[in-house]
């Protein structure tokens, strides 16, 4: 009886599944952000994917209440990611770990980069309201491949990958 009391309840929630309809303004920002390629991103939250980082987070828990399960709040709107038909600028905070050392250790250990970028890629998706782009940067001594997902209602969310360090996801908002 309780299996399929469960069955039901869980039909019914999938059932349930709501969908928002994007307005006709909002998927052509999408395509025009994305083939010019004109956008920046602006980190809310930082998801390190490193279980040792996150055992650490978790373990601080700071005052405020910015470190939830295995994500960090961003909140001071600073940390971004900016791409423009030529180049991309990326300041953006960094939990994890870090696997080569560059020879000394950087008085900043976010994830910083500026410059032209190569391997731009458009990757459309089934879903009108998400596009799926890639890049890559490097700076004097790390590369950078950059996976961002933009949707139609300006929420994102970008994986950085690096040559130095351990994988890290950010969601946010996206203009």
């Amino acid at each position: 009886m309780r299996i399929l009391i469960y069955f039901i309840c869980a039909g019914l929630l999938l059932a349930c599944n709501s969908t928002k309809e994007y307005t006709a303004t909002e998927l052509t920002h999408l395509e025009t952000a994305v083939n010019a390629p004109q956008f920046t991103f602006t980190a809310q939250w930082a998801n390190p994917l490193d279980q040792d980082a996150t055992q650490v987070l978790n373990a601080l828990r700071p005052a405020g209440g910015i470190v939830a399960g295995n994500r960090v709040r961003i909140d001071s709107g600073v940390y971004q990611l900016k791409v423009t038909e030529d180049q991309v600028e990326i300041d953006l905070p960094y939990f994890g770990t870090r696997q080569i050392s560059s020879g000394n250790y950087p008085t900043d250990s976010g994830i910083q980069a500026k410059g032209p970028y190569k391997d731009f890629k458009i990757r459309n998706s089934k879903k009108p309201n998400l596009r799926n782009l890639s890049l890559q940067i490097s700076d004097t001594t790390e590369s950078y491949n950059i996976s961002i997902q933009l949707f139609a209602g300006g929420t994102a969310s970008i994986t950085v990958n690096s040559s130095h360090r351990q994988s890290i996801s950010y969601n946010g908002t996206w203009e």
